[in-house]
């Protein structure tokens, strides 16, 4: 599976993160819509579920830019710069492919996230779920969301111009596939990313012809580790030696299955930047989550009366890099 780079111009504010599972997911939902599902379990999910999956995605990151390496926080810094690598998110490519090397880009180059991204919140309406109105007493009211787009005036003087709207997703695809999975985020951006893209969120227009290829990051000498650039959930056979950072995830299902409760029990994710000493194969780590560990009981055994199996793509795009000094 060679590594590509996927560019995407983003046309709107968006509330939903541009995480690696999200995105494979909604690939996954727009190839079941199109195709059917059986044609997803054969083509996606089965093969996934076996260990072979046809793709591998990476979180969506700003225009040339790459996350800050979990292991470059650990390397010995001067007690002045600590608080800026602490809180540092961000770093251009040609830092992070000099870190590969195990060279140490300048402090000055790191940027929280606040340099890159901003937000404001805006008020929705809070239906009421029998009704489907705001009115009422002690019904409806208004709750706010979160909003984000791109700070372009913080990091212009830090990107190429032509980028400063776009984003950019690494790709591992098998053979074969490259056409298809070029067809179906076509597809996804006519309908956008995420929550409110009834309204006009997560909009997007793929930039890209056809995949770039992305060997550069692949091509590194002496490497002994790996960074993953993905959201994902470790597997029983992943690397254990390695600094990650991790949170609770609270996903949702999407709206086709006609289920009563829609919400996902809490996963334990990794963000992008965790690295471990070791180089894994293309495929890549973690796993794919099953149905009975996403839904609770009740939630399964309707899509089991349904005939309907589901999994949580955690995948993570790993690419390797030298890891001394620590």
């Amino acid at each position: 599976m060679n590594l590509y780079r996927l560019r995407l111009s983003i046309c709107s504010p968006w509330l939903t993160p541009w995480q690696s599972d999200t995105f494979s997911g909604l690939l996954c939902w727009v190839l079941a819509r199109t195709e059917g599902g059986g044609v997803l379990e054969r083509e996606v999910l089965e093969p996934a579920r076996h260990g072979q999956p046809v793709f591998v995605a990476s979180d969506a990151f700003p225009a040339d830019m790459l996350p800050v390496p979990a292991a470059l926080r650990m390397r010995s810094w001067p007690e002045d710069q600590r608080r800026p690598v602490k809180h540092a998110r961000w770093l251009s490519v040609a830092d992070f492919r000099l870190f590969q090397e195990s060279k140490l880009p300048a402090v000055e180059h790191l940027l929280p996230d606040e340099r890159v991204h901003d937000s404001h919140f805006g008020l929705r309406n809070r239906l009421n779920r029998v009704s489907g109105t705001t009115g009422g007493a002690g019904e409806g009211g208004l709750f706010s969301v979160k909003e984000t787009y791109f700070a372009r005036d913080r990091v212009r003087e830090r990107c190429n111009p032509a980028h400063l709207n776009e984003v950019a997703i690494y790709i591992r695809v098998a053979d074969g596939y490259k056409t298809k999975f070029m067809d179906l985020v076509h597809e996804l951006s006519y309908v956008g990313f995420g929550a409110d893209v009834s309204v006009g969120k997560g909009q997007f227009k793929v930039v890209s012809e056809d995949l770039e290829p992305a060997e550069e990051f692949d091509s590194i000498p002496n490497a002994n580790a790996c960074i993953v650039l993905s959201t994902f959930q470790p597997g029983p056979d992943d690397p254990t030696d390695g600094v990650w950072e991790a949170f609770v995830k609270y996903g949702k299902m999407g709206p086709d299955f006609g289920l009563e409760n829609i919400f996902k029990r809490p996963a334990v994710m990794f963000r992008s930047g965790a690295c471990f000493r070791r180089v894994v194969s293309a495929i890549g780590v973690g796993r794919c989550i099953p149905m009975p560990e996403l839904l609770a009981p009740d939630a399964c055994a309707q899509l089991r009366a349904k005939a309907v199996s589901i999994i949580h793509l955690a995948l993570g795009l790993a690419v390797p890099f030298c890891w001394t000094g620590i």
